[in-house]
């Protein structure tokens, strides 16, 4: 975690991409889901949806990958 409390989360398939500017994948604002109970992303480079929601203390995260 960084400073005031960020986490970074860069899931992926494929081969292992390290660096951080290079693993990076876009989203289309058409197809997301932004509200203060929910944060639903498609994460487009590696055909990962990640979803979001919180808890009282924290968050749930669920991370549906392509089928092999």
């Amino acid at each position: 975690m960084d400073d005031y409390g960020s986490l970074v989360l860069m899931p992926q398939t494929g081969p292992l991409v390290i660096g951080a500017m290079h693993r990076a994948s876009v989203h289309r604002l058409a197809d997301s889901g932004c509200g203060p109970h929910h944060l639903k992303l498609d994460l487009l480079r590696y055909r990962i949806t990640l979803e979001m929601v919180p808890t009282e203390r924290g968050a749930m995260f669920v991370l549906r990958f392509p089928a092999l």
